[in-house]
């Protein structure tokens, strides 16, 4: 199995940015130590704006960067997301944010509860003064903001970061929440699949850990969960066809049985390519 962007793993793409293809190199450090996809930093790391470089070869380019957390103030209830902590505008290409304007003050990341995802994005403007300061830090959108100023995603990353008391983390590219520990993935080893049950779990809106039958079909499995993700409702039935190999095979999302379960995956048996899935409540 390929290598899963770590922007798709964690669920930046579609939680804060659509799809797209960076242009230009961004490299972003904390005191001499890089922000990497992934990288756990506490705030106690994070109190001063980073040091931020911009590549390219062309300084008549100008960038906006920003830096949100989808996650605020609690991954399993994000009713502010996203909170914007920084805003630079007018940065020209080949140099850093010194050299722009900033709209939005540096607030550092001080999680309350959970593991929180910051995300830095970096978009290329129209031209110089085309680009605003937001009324609000909370209810931001990464998304909406880019469609009113016609702005270009042209790279990004992000580091996960917690209360400075806060144990725990992870190996791979997920996203759990105060709900979760590293002990509730161990059963399912594809990090892909991993991230998207917890995501379907967080739409049911309860916290359980993955429990693969087999785990020789995480593959297969990965690719009809990752469609119930993309619905984004995993609720009553829907069909969709996976991977051959995924027949006579069960996948749940849940507790001890099948009363505690919040998806159970099935083969119909009847050949078709079809695989049918339903959500049942607690």
């Amino acid at each position: 199995m390929s290598a899963v962007d770590p922007l798709v793993a964690a669920h930046v793409i579609y939680d804060v940015l659509d799809p797209f293809t960076s242009t230009v190199p961004l490299t972003i450090g904390y005191n001499n130590r890089l922000v990497r996809p992934g990288a756990e930093l506490k705030p106690s790391a994070v109190v001063s704006q980073p040091r931020v470089d911009i590549g390219g070869n062309d300084m008549r380019v100008l960038y906006t960067l920003m830096l949100v957390d989808p996650d605020a103030p609690s991954p399993s209830h994000p009713s502010l997301r996203e909170y914007l902590h920084w805003m630079v505008t007018n940065i020209p290409g080949t140099t850093g944010v010194n050299f722009g304007q900033e709209l939005v003050i540096y607030e550092r990341p001080e999680p309350r509860s959970g593991i929180h995802r910051m995300v830095f994005v970096l978009f290329q403007q129209l031209g110089r003064g085309t680009v605003f300061a937001p009324d609000m830090r909370q209810n931001f959108s990464s998304r909406n903001f880019a469609r009113q100023y016609h702005l270009n995603i042209a790279a990004a990353t992000y580091f996960n970061c917690q209360r400075e008391g806060g144990s725990g983390g992870r190996s791979s590219p997920m996203v759990p929440d105060d709900d979760f520990t590293g002990s509730d993935y161990d059963t399912t080893p594809d990090p892909a699949l991993q991230q998207a049950l917890y995501k379907v779990a967080r739409t049911q809106g309860v916290a359980r850990k993955a429990e693969p039958a087999q785990p020789d079909t995480d593959v297969a499995a990965h690719a009809l969960v990752a469609q119930m993700v993309q619905d984004s409702n995993a609720t009553n039935c829907a069909s969709y066809a996976p991977p051959s190999n995924f027949w006579g095979r069960t996948w749940q999302v849940g507790g001890d049985g099948p009363s505690t379960s919040i998806v159970d995956l099935t083969s119909t048996g009847t050949g078709d390519g079809q695989v049918a899935y339903s959500s049942v409540a607690e």
